[in-house]
């Protein structure tokens, strides 16, 4: 947060206490204001939206206490810092179980309370970023119920998405290809779910897994006798699917005789099981699956052409993650939200440092790759962020390839040799102000246009120009002219 656009709010009855608060804070280039008691701290807040409400736990009339309780009901947003003597310390700590960020124990020093208040700030604006994240999960779609796990908003996947809601309520074979880890069986779930067959049964056949001298047998079922061991009959996954959707996963694998076998049955709508004579009718949507190339299959000869003409009439091909980067972060969120949900520990979000490494990782195993990442930092952190600690060190590792070199990183040596996390604010500083100079130059400075490219509410991005002098403060009747 740019110190010059944060407002703090001292509340402290001592005047040579207040003083050196106000004092401290200021030379850091905070906005601060003072005032002596929990009920006047109100009425400021009323009239101006602090960042953050640094109050002494001792107070006349409303204590610092009851003061925490009113901020956290009216104003959520607004991060607390109690200051208090050594013997309230318990009642402190109770304060910050309450929801306060911390507490500071009198007597503090200057750096004490710089350091501090930059902490809280800190956290601010993670919760801030975090929650704008999940602002646009929840609005990325307005999609029926059966597509609702199927999370992106890069144009290549909602055009995916668009196209599968047009497909749903036929009854044509659809083949969705991808490379593995993409979400070819979510997406085949989900065409299943919106379509009329809805109520039937969703059967999956993997063909990768399912050993070939089994697979027929599995397919087709088979009668008592049909082969050594077979003392009853059974149901095939062709059978089973009757009246629903049958979903060939990597069908490219299907063995040759197969092949043949199962476009008979897509031509008849007809089976026999294994041993038996009698003509079974099946009434299923096929739905298929690859990450094979199937037409150079056919031109090779290990694919029949004419049931490739059968399973194709519709193709969705869902693009790898690394070529819809900007679904990464929404995915990652996404993935986080249903962890929380299962309940055991729950994790507020990322810090920005774990956020660029998800972001350059090149993400070879897909979303499923993606899901297990997250699933390992939700298990093996240990603080309220997921932070590098607490992602796959291999992954780490990987994404340190893509950073630029020592010698020709954008910015001075000199950031180098400063504390870390100073270093880390200039240069997310240098790298804001650039976005944001370019960001008004391709928008032509309209401020709608703007929070459309860059995919950032109004108000978010408001924030970062007036943090960075790109815009001035203005009225609300100028601000609505823009667009």
């Amino acid at each position: 947060m740019n110190p010059e656009d944060t407002w703090i709010l001292v509340v402290e009855d001592d005047p040579v206490m207040a003083q050196m608060c106000e004092r401290a804070l200021r030379s850091q280039g905070y906005q601060v204001h003072t005032c002596p008691d929990g009920v006047q701290a109100l009425e400021r807040l009323a009239a101006q939206p602090y960042d953050l409400v640094l109050t002494d736990v001792r107070l006349p009339g409303m204590d610092g206490m009851a003061l925490l309780e009113a901020v956290r009901a009216r104003y959520p947003q607004t991060t607390v810092i109690l200051m208090t003597a050594y013997a309230d310390i318990e009642a402190a700590v109770r304060a910050v179980e309450a929801g306060a960020f911390d507490y500071l124990p009198k007597p503090f020093t200057r750096d004490q309370l710089r350091t501090t208040v930059q902490r809280a700030l800190e956290y601010r604006q993670l919760l801030d970023e975090n929650r704008e994240f999940r602002r646009r999960l929840e609005q990325v779609y307005e999609l029926p119920y059966a597509f609702a796990d199927l999370v992106g908003q890069s144009p290549a996947f909602r055009s995916v998405i668009q196209q599968a809601l047009k497909v749903a309520p036929s009854a044509v074979s659809v083949l969705i290809t991808g490379e593995s880890g993409t979400g070819k069986e979510r997406l085949a779930r989900a065409i299943h779910r919106a379509s009329p067959r809805a109520d039937g049964p969703f059967v999956v056949v993997d063909c990768a897994s399912i050993p070939e001298t089994l697979l027929e047998s599995e397919l087709f079922g088979y009668e008592p006798g049909a082969f050594t061991g077979a003392t009853h009959r059974k149901k095939g996954l062709i059978e089973t699917a009757h009246g629903g959707t049958l979903f060939f996963d990597e069908i490219g694998e299907l063995p040759p005789y197969l092949q043949a076998k199962l476009l008979r049955v897509l031509q008849e709508r007809r089976l026999r099981r294994l041993g038996g004579s009698e003509e079974i009718p099946v009434d299923f949507r096929l739905i298929a699956a690859t990450h094979r190339d199937l037409a150079q299959m056919v031109r090779e000869g290990r694919f029949r052409e004419d049931l490739w003409f059968r399973i194709h009439v519709v193709t969705l091909h869902i693009p790898p993650l690394r070529e819809r980067r900007e679904d990464i972060l929404l995915l990652a969120h996404y993935f986080l939200n249903e962890l929380n949900q299962r309940g055991g520990r729950r994790v507020e979000g990322f810090t920005s440092a774990a956020l660029l490494i998800l972001q350059e990782y090149a993400w070879p195993g897909n979303v499923r790759e993606l899901r297990n990442v997250i699933e390992y930092a939700h298990a093996m952190g240990e603080g309220p962020w997921i932070t590098p600690l607490d992602l796959p060190p291999e992954l780490v590792r990987a994404t340190r390839t893509t950073w630029p070199e020592e010698e020709s990183m954008p910015w001075p040596e000199s950031i180098l040799l400063k504390p870390f996390y100073e270093a880390r604010r200039e240069v997310l500083a240098r790298f804001e102000r650039a976005y944001f100079r370019q960001l008004l130059q391709r928008s032509q400075g309209r401020i709608g246009t703007a929070a459309q490219m860059a995919d950032l509410h109004r108000a978010v991005l408001y924030r970062f120009l007036r943090k960075h002098r790109l815009v001035h403060r203005r009225r609300k009747s100028e601000e609505a002219q823009d667009d």
